[in-house]
């Protein structure tokens, strides 16, 4: 594996999970980001692991509203990082990582929510947040992982330091990058984040209309070409799938690659317990402990 040398450790880098965009040609009942990767296991939580073994301190997951109650039903506020497996395994504690669930601002639906402008809305977010907490848990750095993207997670996993160092990473696929439209994962400071936000707002939205004029429709490539890749550490990856088109999915499926996945153990918790609670996640909060108190009592 190729080293790099990039200095100190960041202190937060946080994971970004866009799902919020315009549907795909799928035409499934259920959301384009929860198509199977394999047997229990959505593509979007692949996007969530993603983020864990990368290292990511906290995980922002952005999509319109109504989506939230299903995801939080399927994957908790909380899920475990990997790297505590082994202490699992001895009976030890393990690091949870707390899931945040964004929902995109109404004022921007049918005029900037794309899957471009839900990474940013998502980095805004996570910063606003954090900083509402500690000018010591604003995120340095933000790695973005798109659920229609299927990389090797191991691979990535083996660059997690450096991930969390001070180099821009940028991952790639027989050369291209998010820069090309292409799904792939890919971290950014908030310099980029003013570069790229500042894109979507060049043009009029009071004319949202014409699709010419209309921000939801920005791809990628429209919005991150104010990505900057100077200083940035380019990856290749060894191999990748897009499954954003039926035709990519299908060729994902009939890979060798596709054996791999699998849902992984003890990952996720579906715990449910907020940080930030209103009067009926308290309620339901009480309730919980309660019941959990009354069979540790009967147990013992």
């Amino acid at each position: 594996m190729e080293s790099i040398d990039s200095g100190k450790l960041i202190k937060h880098l946080a994971g970004i999970v866009p799902i919020a965009g315009r549907p795909l040609e799928f035409n499934m009942p259920w959301h384009d980001a929860m198509m199977p990767l394999a047997a229990n296991y959505f593509s979007i939580e692949k996007s969530i692991y993603e983020c864990a073994l990368a290292g990511c301190e906290t995980i922002w997951l952005v999509a319109h509203y109504g989506t939230h109650p299903i995801l939080r039903k399927r994957i908790g506020d909380f899920v475990v990082d990997p790297k505590s497996y082994d202490y699992l395994k001895r009976g030890g504690p393990t690091r949870l990582i707390p899931v945040y669930y964004v929902p995109i601002s109404p004022k921007d639906k049918k005029k900037r929510d794309s899957l471009s402008w839900s990474v940013l809305y998502g980095a805004y977010m996570a910063h606003r947040v954090c900083k509402f907490i500690s000018k010591w848990t604003i995120p340095e750095r933000f790695y973005c992982s798109f659920p229609y993207g299927v990389p090797d997670p191991y691979f990535i996993m083996n660059y997690r330091i450096n991930l969390s160092k001070n180099n821009k990473t940028i991952f790639t696929y027989k050369n291209k990058s998010v820069k090309d439209n292409l799904h792939v994962s890919f971290t950014f400071d908030p310099k980029d984040y003013f570069s790229c936000r500042d894109i979507v707002r060049q043009r009029d939205l009071g004319t949202w209309k014409d699709h010419k004029l209309n921000a939801a429709l920005y791809d990628l490539q429209t919005v991150y070409k104010g990505l900057d890749t100077e200083d940035a550490t380019m990856i290749e990856l060894p191999w990748f799938y897009d499954i954003s088109t039926w035709d990519g999915y299908r060729e994902f499926l009939a890979s060798e690659h596709s054996k791999i996945f699998k849902r992984p153990k003890h990952f996720f918790t579906q715990y449910k317990k907020r940080i930030f609670l209103n009067e009926q996640d308290g309620r339901e909060q009480i309730q919980s402990d309660e019941q959990l108190s009354q069979d540790e009592n009967k147990s013992s």
